[in-house]
């Protein structure tokens, strides 16, 4: 579980995922529907969490 917060706008997002890495590739690039009219870029602040969901 990560949220993503935009440091401009202070627009915020909350995801889950299991490759954070690329997830977060993806939303920089514009790649994810939710995220992408915000322009991420480099003002993004990152926070982990873990999830103790069941899949």
């Amino acid at each position: 579980m990560y949220l993503l917060v935009s440091k401009k706008t202070k627009w915020s997002y909350i995801g889950c995922t299991n490759n954070l890495e690329n997830r977060l590739i993806e939303h920089r690039s514009g790649h994810v529907f939710s995220t992408k009219k915000e322009g991420l870029g480099e003002n993004l602040g990152v926070w982990i969490g873990e999830s103790n969901s069941l899949r």
